[in-house]
């Protein structure tokens, strides 16, 4: 043992302070090791110690000795991250997340450079638009990628420059789908007998979707 006691010796205070920090220590390094099973950022297992009740000079000290280990990579960590998310989630939004995590900018750029996010967006836009394509107009399709794809962390400017590229490949929307929005419409409408004014606001709500009008006239003159 390190400190070699003898069955009822007795030690200074200082002595006995020096041993409860250390088993303390051995404490939390077992529970931070445990917690290390799971990747995770410097910060991040900072704030679980603190959290499971370590002193603040406990924890810096176990942060500094993984470091030192290279059990705790910042780097590594950001490189895998990005990785792994790179298809699901934009710069923006990985950026956010990773600085949360207490990852410097410095680091978290010099991964995010490296990879082709234009390159990405076009093979997740291309792919979403082959899945809308047939059920939603291209206004609504134009809509949702805007909307979909700034939420998880791309830049508009590239959303719009990507959509632009591959939007006039969208075929015409198939005729049964606008007939499929007129009857959700038209079950909102209570009374049985439709006016010339509930037609026109039928076609105005579909126009607004994007149809185009010489196929919204049709399904209306056919429900009529």
């Amino acid at each position: 043992m390190k400190y070699h006691l003898k069955l009822y010796q007795e030690i200074s205070n200082s002595a006995y302070q020096e041993i409860l920090n250390d088993n303390l220590y051995e404490q939390y390094k077992k529970i931070a090791l445990n917690r290390l099973k799971r990747l995770q950022t410097k910060k991040e297992l900072y704030d679980y110690l603190i959290d499971r009740g370590a002193k603040k000079a406990i924890a810096d000290q176990l942060i500094f000795d993984f470091t030192e280990k290279k059990y705790l990579d910042d780097a590594q960590y950001t490189k895998y991250y990005i990785e792994l998310k790179k298809n699901q989630k934009g710069p923006l939004l990985m950026e956010t997340e990773l600085l949360k995590k207490g990852v410097s900018k410095h680091i978290i750029y010099q991964f995010l450079n490296k990879v082709d996010t234009y390159e990405i967006l076009c093979e997740l836009v291309e792919k979403k638009i082959r899945l809308l394509s047939h059920k939603k107009s291209k206004k609504q399709i134009i809509l949702k990628l805007k909307t979909d794809f700034m939420r998880i962390g791309f830049k508009r400017e590239m959303v719009e420059s990507v959509i632009s590229k591959y939007i006039d490949e969208v075929p015409e929307v198939d005729i049964a789908v606008i007939e499929k929005a007129y009857q959700v419409i038209r079950r909102s409408i209570k009374h049985e007998e439709l006016s010339y004014e509930d037609h026109q606001k039928i076609f105005a709500k579909l126009y607004q979707k994007g149809y185009p009008s010489i196929l919204i006239k049709e399904v209306i003159q056919k429900n009529k």
